[in-house]
């Protein structure tokens, strides 16, 4: 209190001295009211700024220059009851409101020439909005020296809305703007490590030449903003990666503790390979909560060439967290219905913004992909619904085109050499030099050196990889078309061996069963109590491919699941029963999210082995998941809005199972059948004018007969839609077309996957093919890819015959 005290003393005596305005004028940005003992702060990044004086820490108003009163706010100084805290002035932001520890204000907060207070009448108590020049003593905070934006080139200033860093930033400064170390950043959430991030991007910059480098044009840059999965995905096709990669010169990466979650292998694949293709990236690594920042920075190392030193290392604790977190919970009722329980939750929202936001940002999280999107749409509604005073957040200033990358293909490891050098590179090096014990890679590791353990790593799982026939390993390490297709569709090696597994001419059970025992859905496991639920799955009317064992394993819940879906049965009524519901609600949009990825891998690895069979079951498989129903089944009709399960019942019961008869229906009649009113009828038939209709016809084009030799047929198939106007979207999504032909003994002899925007009226496919005795013919499939509908064929596919 005394050093405050005094602070103001020697404010007082020097405004009586100085009674001239302020030649810097005005301060820019925002400033703060305060009334009696209220504070209100003005926010950077929605947070309150703190000063620190004796031992207890307390907010105060704090704006762009100073904080001001406006005259029907003014008030005595006995009135207005401001405490030493109220009153100490911090002239300059410093950061977008993180915590501000100021110590010994009076020694360090001496009037200069430099300096421009603000004509501070303590007796009326109004505070004009004019600055503290604070340049001649630099606040520290934390024991850390807060740096000036004047350390940075005038074309970089504009971006930071503040004139210091916070203690964080510049602890960092030296290290992320003024060398190209690797950089190991943990500190709370809040901290400004946001910030860390553009000043790497700043340095980056700097090294461009002047006359290429406009500060405005780096939203046009090419700057990629993305997953580790999908990083992953695409950079592992990367073939001329030796140009690609060494365009990327920074990395950065946020929430780096993944490393210890499902998710951190791949996160470590991804940076590992950046590492190893000699591209003299830069890494900076963020995180909150990683507990083990030292072997990290041990992992990314210095910088590329000086791999055997560690990245710098920061380190910030729970002291730089600038709010504290405040836990308040809300429980409302759910009568079992999840879908009924996500809208009345929507409905919540409003008065809960209302109530806690405070006008600053909000994060609501989701139980769903759907949820997510239906919850944005009912917050966009709330938005616009309000006037600009209402609004609980601030529009958006800037829309940002987010852009899919077509990248190459990319092989970083051709030998067991380059393998080693790999593993080498991974973090998973790094833990194993530390902790040789806690990993069981490689069988017993006792007095083993780490280079001998990371090849016999190596040797074995290449060996591994050629026994799956995912790899060939003679003059270099080459992937096959299965493993190029394990890559493409980012598929696990447990996995791949089952879709491989998979015998000619495979039936759609035994594709489905193939799928269900996918690594990928190991979270969806049998859960104890679920075993009664599922075996009334089992039993119920419309389950295809019930289970004839007992229901004892994971993978016959995932089936169950499914089948489940794609036949329209309902979740069991009874009351047991409902405790399981939002677990297997959980668990139906896992396996639902994965499975098209495996059913594409299963579709590129059959056509490569021109199983005809195998791949029509499959695509099959894929327009079911697609549609949520069975192909060919009644169950098609659901895609067609305002029809649900209840209507498709009805349907069927009057002979309308398909959507092709259902489109020949007079309006009346479904009315009638529905018990709906006019014009629901002649709706429905103006939807299915959208829904594509395909058609294919054959034309025999001539046939080569050599005594000996298999006959040769050459045909002309040409592929239209029926519809008036072709369509391109379907349930807003673009529609694809495949084609395939087929000999009568299931061998392939031709797929496309055609555009529909390419399509248009019409294409026609010239094709060969030999024909080994005189009962073998051709057929030819149209299907849309992903959408439920009936398979087109030609009506006559005898003509094909050598005879």
């Amino acid at each position: 209190m005394e050093n405050v005290d005094a602070l103001l003393r020697e404010i007082d005596a020097y405004t009586a001295s100085q009674k001239k305005p302020d030649p810097q004028g005005p301060p820019h940005g925002r400033q703060t009211s305060t009334a009696g003992h209220k504070i209100t702060p003005a926010y950077h990044n929605q947070e309150s700024i703190f000063a620190l004086a004796g031992a207890d820490i307390q907010p105060i108003g704090y704006g762009s220059g100073a904080f001001h009163m406006t005259e029907a706010q003014s008030t005595s100084r006995n009135e207005l009851q401001l405490d030493a805290y109220d009153r100490a002035l911090l002239a300059e932001p410093y950061d977008e409101g993180r915590p501000l520890a100021v110590r010994g204000l009076a020694g360090q907060m001496q009037p200069s020439r430099s300096s421009h207070f603000p004509s501070l009448d303590l007796h009326h108590a109004v505070v004009k909005p004019q600055t503290i020049d604070l340049d001649h003593t630099p606040p520290v905070v934390q024991g850390i020296q807060l740096i000036s934006l004047n350390q940075l080139p005038d074309r970089f200033r504009s971006v930071f809305p503040f004139l210091l860093f916070n203690p964080v930033q510049s602890k960092c400064f030296e290290t992320i703007y003024k060398t190209n170390d690797n950089l190991v950043l943990s500190a709370p959430t809040g901290s400004g490590k946001t910030v860390i991030l553009e000043l790497a991007i700043c340095r980056l910059v700097a090294g461009f030449k002047t006359d290429q480098y406009k500060l405005r044009n780096v939203q046009n840059a090419n700057i990629v903003i993305t997953t580790p999965e999908k990083w992953d995905s695409m950079t592992r096709k990367w073939k001329d990666h030796s140009r690609l990669m060494q365009l990327v010169k920074l990395f950065l990466i946020d929430e780096v503790h993944i490393l210890g979650d499902t998710r951190g292998a791949t996160l470590e694949a991804v940076v590992s390979r950046m590492k190893s293709v000699g591209s003299h990236v830069r890494f900076v690594a963020l995180s909150a909560t990683v507990p083990n920042s030292n072997d990290i920075a041990t992992w990314l190392g210095k910088d590329s060439t000086t791999q055997h030193m560690p990245a710098v290392r920061e380190r910030f604790g729970e002291e730089f967290r600038p709010v504290k977190l405040q836990k308040i919970v809300y429980g409302f009722a759910c009568n079992g219905n999840d879908f009924v329980f996500e809208k009345v939750l929507d409905t919540k929202l409003p008065d809960i913004i209302a109530k806690h936001s405070r006008k600053k940002p909000i994060m609501v999280f989701c139980f769903t992909r759907k949820s997510t999107v239906s919850t944005a749409k009912a917050l966009s509604n709330l938005w616009a619904t309000k006037t600009a005073r209402d609004r609980h957040w601030s529009a958006p200033t800037q829309r940002i085109a987010v852009e899919d990358l077509d990248l190459r293909r990319l092989g970083t490891v051709n030998d067991l050499h380059t393998a080693k050098r790999w593993l080498a590179g991974t973090f998973l090096y790094v833990r194993l030099a530390q902790n040789p014990s806690h990993y069981k890679l490689d069988g017993n590791t006792v007095g083993r050196n780490l280079d001998d353990r990371i090849e016999q790593i190596c040797v074995r799982d290449i060996a591994l990889l050629q026994e799956t026939n995912l790899v060939t390993f003679s003059a270099k390490l080459s992937g096959t078309e299965f493993g190029e297709a394990m890559a493409r569709y980012y598929v696990r090696f447990e996995t791949m061996k089952i879709l491989l597994s998979l015998g000619p001419r495979a039936k759609m059970s035994e594709i489905l069963s193939a799928l269900v025992q996918a690594d990928e859905f190991h979270e969806v496991r049998l859960r104890a109590g679920e075993k009664n639920l599922y075996k009334e799955f089992n039993n119920a009317a419309g389950m295809r491919f019930p289970i004839k064992v007992n229901i004892a394993l994971a993978e016959h819940k995932r089936s169950l699941i499914i089948q489940s879906e794609l036949a329209g049965i309902e979740f069991p009524a009874a009351e047991q029963f409902a405790k399981h519901k939002r677990q297997f609600q959980q668990d139906k949009a896992i396996l639902f999210s994965h499975a098209q990825r495996l059913i594409r891998c299963v579709v590129d690895c059959q056509l490569y082995l021109h199983d005809s069979v195998t791949v029509r079951h499959t695509l099959e498989l894929a327009r079911s998941f697609g549609a949520r129903v069975w192909d060919n089944s009644p169950l098609q009709m659901k895609q067609i809005p305002q029809i649900g399960g209840v209507a498709v019942r009805k349907l069927a019961v009057a002979g309308i199972n398909s959507i092709e008869i259902l489109e020949a229906t007079e309006a009346h009649r479904l009315e009638l059948l529905l018990n709906k009113q006019n014009p629901f009828g002649m709706k429905i038939l103006a939807s299915l004018k959208d829904f594509p209709k395909l058609r294919v016809s054959v034309k025999m084009m001539g046939k080569d007969c050599r005594s000996g030799q298999p006959v040769r047929v050459k045909f002309l198939a040409e592929i239209r839609f029926i519809n008036d106007k072709a369509p391109v979207f379907f349930h807003r999504k673009p529609i694809f077309v495949c084609f395939l032909a087929e000999r009568s003994d299931g061998h392939l002899v031709d797929f496309r996957r055609l555009s529909a925007n390419k399509l248009g009226t019409g294409q026609e496919i010239l094709i060969s093919a030999d024909l080994l005795s005189g009962e073998q013919y051709i057929t030819c499939y149209v299907m849309c890819d992903e959408i439920g509908q009936y398979v087109y064929r030609p009506s006559t596919p005898s003509l094909l015959t050598p005879v």
